[in-house]
């Protein structure tokens, strides 16, 4: 059983990895919970203008990544260009409705959020892979094989 940073990881998910389209990182919501933070709060707070007034009443996770995804993707201030690199890509991730996502995914879609900048930022796979590898406040981790979003 191959392992990382001390962590067991399943011999499925290292053959998933071998395939060709590498990791996949998606948003441990149950771990932000069980950590002590609130949730909704945490993505409510990313949420642009219009989508804070069709999220009004909404209860539960799902609603609120559904807004996301509809209302603020590919909005320019969403994930604009001070964003720093960890909060683009929980927000990239949001506003994927937390399906999860490959290096790849994430590469093209800051490439695309911040195509108006003279300078952009380093989107290696190998400073991504280690950014999100590491235990981060965003609770983003490797997905699970199989797992589809929330």
């Amino acid at each position: 059983m191959a392992k990382r940073r001390g962590n067991a990881r399943t011999e499925e998910a290292v053959a998933v990895e071998a395939q060709g389209d590498g990791p996949r990182f998606a948003i441990d919501f149950d771990a932000m919970e069980a950590s002590g933070k609130e949730t909704l709060f945490f993505v409510r707070s990313r949420m642009c203008a219009d989508a804070l007034k069709k999220a009004d009443g909404a209860k539960q996770l799902k609603d609120y990544l559904k807004v996301i995804s509809s209302e603020c993707a590919g909005k320019p201030d969403f994930i604009g260009p001070s964003t720093p690199l960890s909060e683009a890509v929980f927000r990239l991730i949001l506003a994927a409705n937390n399906k999860p996502l490959s290096i790849r995914d994430i590469q093209d879609g800051l490439t695309e959020a911040w195509s108006s900048v003279i300078y952009m930022k380093d989107l290696s796979e190998e400073l991504l892979t280690r950014l999100l590898d590491r235990p981060n406040s965003y609770f983003i981790k490797r997905a699970e094989p199989g797992r589809s979003g929330t």
